[in-house]
């Protein structure tokens, strides 16, 4: 259902539980390419939920992404080609707000993190857990 694309507070949302409680009711997917923009320590954090997902591009990917690389890395376009090729969500961070223009040039949904974690947790505890580390 949904494709993330911020690493860190994907890590974030796992130390505190949120992300289990996530993924026991929707499908999580990330995109390897992106997984591997990060280091060795963050993508074992990330690995050891069974039920994320990790989409690999296929060879329409080269294609796809000429011309589309103004600043945007080959990780964020992977994660908006993957959200378009499996017709998901695209889910951004605040720092990644530079990608909404090339996702919807693309015709791929993006929500924000906070709307994500409106529409996907229902614990008003582990919202406002969120909302402490989103600021840190």
């Amino acid at each position: 259902m949904f494709v993330i694309n911020d690493m860190e507070l994907l890590v974030r949302l796992g130390k505190h539980n949120i992300l289990n409680s996530i993924l026991s009711q929707f499908s999580i997917s990330v995109s390897a390419i992106r997984i591997n923009d990060y280091s060795f320590m963050l993508k074992k954090q990330i690995q050891v939920y069974g039920d994320l997902k990790t989409g690999y591009v296929d060879d329409d990917f080269d294609v796809w992404v000429k011309g589309k690389r103004s600043n945007a890395s080959l990780g964020d376009l992977s994660s908006i080609y993957l959200a378009k090729s499996q017709s998901l969500s695209l889910v951004l961070s605040h720092e990644d707000t530079h990608l909404e223009p090339i996702a919807r040039m693309s015709k791929v949904i993006s929500i924000n993190f906070d709307e994500f974690i409106r529409r996907t947790v229902k614990d008003q505890r582990m919202v406002q857990i969120y909302n402490l580390i989103k600021a840190a």
